[in-house]
């Protein structure tokens, strides 16, 4: 699970592309200023791809980080993937798969005096 105080160091949501917005305080995902739907698990997994900074993420270790010390199956990882793609909305082309590999956020950082801020979704180069 992620730390509640890590992401105490940032301030307001960033709106992001397409009208999405993240909120870490609140563990809230927001599509055109209205919530979307988003379970607590998947909201992490979600966290996690969010600190890779659009790197690739072994689905073995989003797995030990969103449900640590837990054995669980790939299924339920691809579930939760499921639903953050669902989330996402016309937007879920965002979340990519690497075959056997993994899963990448293409997202982009904001820095504001050395602390994270907040996260633009947009479309990046692989």
């Amino acid at each position: 699970m992620i730390s509640a105080g890590k992401w105490e160091e940032r301030a307001r949501p960033v709106p992001a592309a397409g009208g999405l917005e993240i909120d870490f305080s609140r563990r809230e995902l927001r599509l055109h200023g209205a919530p979307a739907p988003l379970a607590s698990r998947a909201f992490e997994v979600l966290e996690v791809l969010v600190q890779a900074g659009g790197e690739l993420v072994n689905k073995y270790d989003l797995m030990s980080r969103v449900w640590p010390g837990a054995v669980i199956e790939e299924n339920t990882l691809q579930f939760h993937i499921s639903a953050v793609r669902k989330a996402l909305g016309a937007d879920k082309k965002l979340l990519k798969t690497v075959s056997g590999r993994g899963y990448r956020l293409l997202v982009h950082r904001f820095h504001e005096t050395g602390h994270l801020r907040g996260i633009h979704l947009g479309c990046a180069a692989l």
